[in-house]
C-alpha cells in the first residue's frame, strides 16, 4: 500500500510539473542596437525599426510622438498592436526583450508575446514611469493585445503575465484601455 501511495504521489508530481510546462519562453531583442531603422517621418515625429522576429513573425517597433508600440507581421500582413490605444495614451517606451510563449514541440509557432511597456502617467514629472507587461495573443484569426499586468510588489508580475499569455488564445482583444480586461490586480 505504501508503494502504491508513493507511486501515485510521484505520478501526480510529474503530471503537475508537466502541466506547468505546457508552454515555454523564447526571447528576441527590441533594443536599438539589435534593430534596423526602416523609415523616418520627421513631420509626424515617427520612426519604424525592423527588429529580430520569431518563427514566421516579424517585429516592427514604432515610435510616434514619444510613444512606442509594436506591429507584428506574418505572411506579408501587418498587425499593429497600437499600445497608445490598447494600453495607455501616455508617453511610453518598450523594454529590451520580447518574450514568446510556445509549446516545446512547436517553438516557431508562438501563441502569445509578452513585452514590457514603461508608461509615463504623470505629465508634470514624465520621468516617473510605471512598468506594465503587455500580453498579446497570436492566433490564426489574428494578433492583438489581450491584457496588461501592472507592477506587483511581491514580484508576481512575470508569473501573472505568463499565465495570461498561456491562455491568451481564449481571451478577447482589448479595444479600449478602459475595458474591464485591461488590468489584472495581483
Amino acid at each position: 500500500m505504501t508503494r502504491l501511495l508513493l507511486f501515485i504521489t510521484v505520478l501526480q508530481l510529474a503530471a503537475s510539473a508537466h502541466a506547468g510546462s505546457l508552454y515555454q519562453s523564447s526571447y528576441t531583442p527590441l533594443t536599438e542596437a539589435a534593430c534596423r531603422t526602416i523609415s523616418i517621418d520627421e513631420a509626424r515625429m515617427s520612426t519604424r525599426q525592423q527588429c529580430p522576429g520569431f518563427g514566421n513573425y516579424g517585429v516592427i517597433v514604432t515610435e510616434t510622438d514619444l510613444r512606442q508600440s509594436i506591429t507584428l507581421t506574418r505572411d506579408g500582413r501587418e498587425y499593429p498592436l497600437a499600445f497608445s490605444r490598447s494600453v495607455s495614451p501616455a508617453w511610453s517606451s518598450l523594454g529590451n526583450l520580447a518574450e514568446w510563449r510556445h509549446t516545446p514541440s512547436s517553438p516557431g509557432d508562438p501563441v502569445a508575446m509578452i513585452v514590457r511597456l514603461n508608461v509615463s502617467k504623470n505629465p508634470v514629472d514624465p520621468d516617473v514611469m510605471t512598468s506594465y507587461l503587455v500580453v498579446s495573443k497570436i492566433s490564426a484569426s489574428g494578433i492583438c493585445v489581450v491584457g496588461t499586468i501592472p507592477p506587483a510588489a511581491d514580484g508576481r508580475q512575470n508569473r501573472l503575465a505568463r499565465e495570461m499569455a498561456d491562455k491568451a488564445t481564449s481571451l478577447p482583444c482589448l479595444l479600449d484601455p478602459a475595458s474591464s480586461r485591461t488590468h489584472i490586480t495581483p
